[in-house]
């Protein structure tokens, strides 16, 4: 194992975005079940309705908190075995400073564009960190693991532009339709990401 730093921080890291989906998800039935229970439709078990609501965006919370732990500390790691990832690290801390600095500020004011920030900042860590992995790969002679690393970042890039895209046009009949294809680039880039990232972790361990 010529990386060990960089396998057991890749490692962490494709856990951390194991965890991420599921406090996602988790995230999502809450939203759905406290719409259910906002439309007055559970006139029967309301109660039931906000324990379940309350527990299971906790369990969601607990999980995101430990995603994020778990991904600065795989960054950290693996920056010692290639540069790439240090500035993965660097931009993940600034987006959990930005986001604790958001929320507070939404409080105060929901329209604030410090929100907007650590998703910009996001984009860079997802980057960064393919760009290590790619890195690493070519290193190691796996040209088929660096193009990979290639294809996805041109992804990413396309749904950045898409997501611009998305923010000229706010109203009108291509909102819907970008919309969508937004929604499942995103998708596709996050399962071939986490493919790569399980790839990564063959690679490294051999």
């Amino acid at each position: 194992m010529r990386f060990p730093k960089a396998y057991a921080g890749v490692k962490k890291i494709f856990t951390s975005e194991i965890l991420s989906l599921i406090s996602t998800i988790l995230l999502v039935v809450v939203a759905a079940v406290a719409a259910v229970n906002e439309s007055g439709e559970l006139s029967s078990g309301k109660d039931g309705a906000i324990a379940v609501i309350a527990i299971v965006g906790l369990i969601a919370l607990v999980l995101g908190l430990i995603a994020t732990i778990l991904q600065l500390v795989g960054l950290h790691s693996a920056s010692k075995n290639e540069h790439a990832f240090k500035t993965a690290f660097f931009f993940a801390l600034i987006m959990l400073i930005i986001t604790a600095v958001g929320g507070a500020v939404a409080t105060r004011n929901e329209d604030s564009i410090i929100s907007d920030i650590p998703s910009l900042l996001n984009i860079f860590v997802f980057l960064f960190t393919v760009s290590g992995i790619s890195n690493l790969a070519r290193k190691l002679g796996r040209e088929d693991m660096a193009s990979f690393g290639t294809k996805i970042l041109g992804l990413q890039i396309i749904l950045s532009i898409l997501s611009f895209v998305l923010q000229v046009f706010k109203t009108g009949s291509m909102e819907n339709v970008l919309s969508v294809v937004a929604i499942l680039l995103t998708a596709i880039v996050y399962i071939i990401y986490l493919i790569y990232l399980a790839k990564a972790k063959k690679m490294l361990q051999a």
